[in-house]
């Protein structure tokens, strides 16, 4: 019986280039398809850390010194990102001010 590989994709994320996609992990030596650097896989608190830029990029206050194109830019890259690994954008902490807002 030949063992079947179950190439499984999972969320990664580039140091060198900022590049953020979805690659296979059981192959050595997974490499960025940007700048070829060797790519860190996200972890839950990589995703957390993604979703709070998100949420932050919504604020005025927050990297003053972008242009609103590149803000939207930003929003809309991490909004892709997340549509191809199928997590949602909008992490638990929405879901618990919908539960407190509930009581």
């Amino acid at each position: 019986m030949i063992a079947q590989q179950i190439h499984k994709t999972s969320p990664v994320a580039c140091t060198r280039c900022d590049w953020l996609g979805t690659l296979d992990l059981t192959a050595q030596g997974a490499r960025c398809a940007v700048c070829g650097a060797i790519v860190n896989p996200l972890r839950q608190k990589g995703l957390d850390n993604l979703r709070t830029h998100y949420r932050l990029l919504l604020k005025m206050g927050h990297h003053i010194d972008w242009t609103l194109e590149r803000r939207a830019k930003e929003q809309e890259r991490l909004e892709r990102f997340f549509g191809a690994i199928d997590e949602p954008l909008r992490g638990p902490q929405n879901a618990r001010g919908k539960i407190n807002s509930a009581e």
